[in-house]
């Protein structure tokens, strides 16, 4: 199977503090498969037939009959492009794109692929204007980019659709535009595009935060249902959020557990890897799953593995009590700072009183006190601001006024230099 290069999204590229979909995607399909056998097509490409070789050039790619051969790809395609076979170009496009069989080279993708843009090859054309939205092999120019998704979405190439609905969505090459956003989509997800479905559950969530016009959690749930049935796993996840709090499906902690894990054991977004986090939680409460701090401690380790902050507090909370995993204030310290200097001020007051305690780590009034000071400055959670402030009192009392001003100043250059809420990682 052809290997497709690995492209960013444009929510996923665009600063506009807000994800459109999932991390990654990509845009063109598997290289069609030829039943011809390759010793006949080497015959006819030989003979110079163009559309021999490019389905040569395609078997080599995909692995039909012998194993993927991108250089022989590469080299079939290219004698097709060579005599303005679209397909060729565009497919040789893609290999360039991707840096399979050939040297990577956006220009010279940009240059293939203009080739079969301009012959109606839709596939192409959204390869064009996905290298003009991210700037590859050319100047980012966003009107250019959308002129020519219009152009594969008009042909109903889905792909092209998708990418139409995120420009209306932020307004980039084309007027801000939530319901064109969503015509879009929908005929982009109608024709069982998952991505599309993902990103319609996400507008129709307000998740995006960019617009809350057609904000409707019901259509958000089966869009996400679609799109997760078919494996997404930032779908999975979403679905899971609403059954958990039940908004646009019935409250159902079961099912979002069950949706939770299959985002979970994916482990390959960071709407998976949040998933982890949540499943940890479902069985540390025994919400839908039986209570369960062993099963707690595996997810929060491995959403942890990943970075989110709120799962290294909880596992740095499991290392103390030694639920769910032998009692080690050592590795609770090192989870607490992993979260603490992510600005996760629960993690900072945990933090901040194993300093003060000497519990897995050596005894500092100082560094106990800078680290409840930020707790206090901090958004807590399930740390009650009082307990930080008493933290904060108490270690206060051991430092003298030279000292204790020393910290403070650390800590308020510290928190004018960090977010005040802990990242969604």
């Amino acid at each position: 199977m052809k290997v497709e290069p690995i492209r960013l999204r444009l929510g996923s590229l665009l600063l506009v503090g807000a994800c459109l979909s999932g991390p990654n995607r990509t845009i063109a399909q598997d290289a069609p498969r030829t039943d011809e056998p390759i010793a006949a097509l080497v015959v006819k490409a030989n003979a110079g037939d163009a559309e021999a070789q490019t389905n040569l050039g395609r078997a080599y790619e995909s692995g039909q009959e012998t194993p993927p051969d991108y250089v022989q790809a590469a080299y079939w395609l290219n004698r097709a492009a060579d005599q303005g076979n679209a397909d060729a170009e565009y497919e040789l496009g893609e290999l360039y794109i991707s840096g399979q069989g050939v040297t990577q080279d956006y220009g010279q993708a940009l240059s293939w692929h203009r080739k079969a843009a301009a012959q109606g090859n839709a596939a192409a054309q959204t390869s064009l204007g996905w290298l003009y939205e991210n700037g590859n092999g050319v100047a980012r120019d966003y009107v250019e980019a959308s002129t020519w998704y219009s152009k594969a979405a008009e042909q109903g190439y889905a792909e092209a659709q998708d990418d139409l609905g995120a420009l209306y969505m932020v307004g980039l090459g084309l007027p801000k535009d939530c319901r064109q956003a969503v015509i879009w989509y929908r005929k982009a997800a109608d024709q069982g595009l998952a991505q599309a479905q993902d990103d319609l559950g996400k507008l129709y969530s307000g998740e995006d935060m960019l617009s809350n016009c057609l904000s409707d959690y019901g259509q958000a749930a089966i869009w996400f249902r679609k799109a997760a049935e078919q494996g997404i796993s930032s779908a999975q996840f979403d679905l899971g959020n609403l059954y958990e709090t039940g908004e646009g499906v019935p409250k159902d902690d079961v099912q979002a557990a069950n949706w939770y894990h299959k985002a979970a054991v994916k482990a390959d977004s960071v709407a998976a890897f949040d998933a982890q986090f949540k499943l940890g939680e479902a069985y540390q409460r025994g919400h839908g799953v039986p209570q369960d701090y062993i099963e707690a401690g595996y997810w929060y380790r491995r959403a942890s593995d990943h970075g989110i902050t709120k799962a290294q507090r909880k596992l740095g909370e499991l290392f103390v009590t030694g639920r769910g995993v032998s009692q080690d204030f050592g590795e609770a310290v090192f989870w607490f700072r992993k979260a603490a200097e992510k600005s996760d001020a629960d993690a900072q007051y945990y933090l901040g009183s194993m300093y003060s305690s000497g519990e897995g780590v050596k005894q500092n009034y100082g560094l106990a006190y800078y680290w409840a000071d930020l707790a206090v400055l901090g958004k807590l959670g399930d740390v009650q601001p009082e307990k930080a402030i008493e933290l904060r009192n108490t270690t206060a009392s051991h430092l003298d006024g030279a000292n204790l001003q020393q910290e403070q100043d650390q800590a308020q250059k510290w928190f004018m230099d960090h977010p005040t809420e802990a990242d969604t990682q």
